[in-house]
This record gives structure tokens, C-alpha cells and sequence, in this order.
């Protein structure tokens, strides 16, 4: 099956190259969703401001955290 959309995927240039401009807009907007992560609500709750001890414990806490993933 993998196989098979690989082959259909690798058409899929040619295919659209080959449809009128409104047909082209209209099959790659359909296309979108597949590609486009969908859009979530985020909330963030937080029950007490930070202090500033707090903040800057954290700031040092994401610095490290960003340093170790970096190669």
C-alpha cells in the first residue's frame, strides 16, 4: 500500500501541472488538511504569578534544557 501512494505522490506534480489554474487551487486546497497540522486552543492556567527567584530558577532551567539539545 506504502508502495503504491508513493508512486501516486510522486505523480502528483505532473497531475496538477496538467489541470486548469481554478482546478489546481481547488485540489490542493482539498490537499491542505492532510498537510497542515490542525489548529488547537491552548490555555495556560496558572495559579500564582511567579515570583522572581521563580523566574529566574526556570530561565536557567530552559537555557540548560536548550543548550544539551543543541549538537
Amino acid at each position: 500500500m506504502q508502495k503504491i501512494v508513493g508512486k501516486e505522490l510522486d505523480k502528483l506534480g505532473t497531475l496538477l501541472s496538467g489541470l486548469e489554474p481554478l482546478e489546481r487551487v481547488n485540489a490542493l486546497a482539498k490537499l491542505l488538511p492532510y498537510i497542515l497540522p490542525k489548529k488547537q486552543e491552548v490555555t495556560l492556567e496558572q495559579k500564582e504569578p511567579m515570583t522572581e527567584a521563580q523566574r529566574i530558577f526556570r530561565m536557567e532551567q530552559l537555557k540548560a534544557k536548550l543548550n544539551s539539545s543543541e549538537v
